[in-house]
């Protein structure tokens, strides 16, 4: 009972200087960290009552290993999500920007032909005599 009271005051202390001291870190991060941690944690203390103290310590380090890997999965995804976000934007980029360029080109084929027309087209250097 002595334990379960001090890691329930351990958890206390590790969520409140969380909260306060790591501001940078977006909190949905932070406490998926910590609750897996006090998680593990609280499994190797009931553990502890039942199996010798190596067996405790080897399942909080399988569990911190499993919620390390099911952690950095989530991450993956997101990073696939953003990457092909990013390649769809630059796709849509390239589509937009060639028929920029087919419209400046019909623009400036009709520039051309109208330059072409008229007293445009003579050499303005030309000397007449």
């Amino acid at each position: 009972m002595v334990r379960i009271l001090i890691l329930i005051i351990f958890a206390a202390i590790v969520f409140a200087l969380a909260y306060t001291l790591f501001k940078a870190i977006p909190m949905k991060k932070k406490m998926t960290i910590l609750v897996r941690a006090v998680t593990a944690a609280a499994i190797g203390l009931i553990m502890q009552n039942y199996m010798p103290f190596y067996m405790s310590l080897l399942a909080i380090v399988a569990i911190s290993l499993m919620a390390s890997l099911i952690y950095m999965k989530q991450l993956e995804k997101a990073q696939l999500e953003k990457v092909k976000q990013s390649e769809e934007r630059r796709a849509a980029r390239q589509k937009f920007l060639s028929r920029q360029s087919k419209v400046n080109l019909v623009k400036d084929d009709n520039q051309d032909l109208a330059k072409a027309s008229g007293m445009d087209s003579m050499n303005p250097k030309r000397r007449e005599s």
